[in-house]
């Protein structure tokens, strides 16, 4: 289930609001059927965003290009995309660019951005797992800045690390410090009925402390054959 992203006041705006995408693992789904995935769709301004988690599939990969040529999304948040020969691949001629800090290194976090959007990468927040855009977008007959963010921040099971990671809390310091706009698409095995898990753990638990701290929006995801 998806909400839109609130209009937001001058006072909100200025107190930097927060969003959020977690994404749910359907790693086994994806190994049955390759063109089942996850996906959250969230809109600001009319533009459309997209958050994936592509598990390193080529088939589903190749979906999300056909649906990024269609125009279907503007922005698209993407976790472990395919790659080939360590580099990430799949999405050409869809009339965009693909944002990565380490596009060679077996990147696990990429950005897709249409072309008629400005953007900006913000290289001191970039790793493997963490991929930082600045983009500006039409507002009122003025402009608004926009950090938008894909982390992989999945934790293993036994991992004794609550989440979020420290990619994720330095992107959101950074925004909130400085009264940014910001949105995120994770995958954080986080599982909390706050955003559609059928129960919560200790690191959904810690992940929801978290982003109260900063009276963040959280967006439930669903399951898509066809996005």
């Amino acid at each position: 289930m998806m909400y839109p992203l609130p209009q937001m006041t001058k006072a909100e705006h200025m107190k930097g609001p927060l969003q959020m995408v977690p994404s749910l693992r359907i790693r086994r789904k994806i190994k049955q059927v390759t063109h089942t995935h996850t996906n959250s769709n969230i809109y600001i301004n009319n533009m459309k965003f997209l958050q994936i988690n592509i598990h390193h599939s080529k088939a589903v990969m190749a979906t999300l290009s056909q649906q990024l040529a269609e125009g279907k999304a503007e922005i698209a948040l993407i976790q472990e995309p395919w790659l080939y020969k360590g580099q990430i691949r799949g999405l050409t001629n869809t009339g965009g660019t693909v944002y990565s800090a380490v596009p060679g290194n077996n990147a696990r976090s990429c950005v897709y951005i249409r072309n008629h959007i400005n953007a900006l990468p913000l290289l001191e927040l970039c790793s493997r797992d963490a991929t930082v855009v600045r983009t500006i977008y039409k507002y009122r007959g003025g402009s608004r800045e926009l950090i938008v963010a894909s982390v992989y921040s999945y934790l293993p099971y036994d991992s004794d690390e609550p989440p979020p990671t420290k990619e994720m809390r330095d992107i959101v310091d950074y925004c909130y410090s400085r009264k940014k706009q910001l949105i995120i698409g994770c995958d954080a095995n986080a599982h909390h009925i706050l955003w559609g898990s059928t129960g919560t753990n200790p690191r959904g638990e810690s992940l929801r402390n978290f982003w109260k701290e900063y009276k963040s929006q959280v967006f439930e995801t669903e399951f898509k054959k066809n996005m």
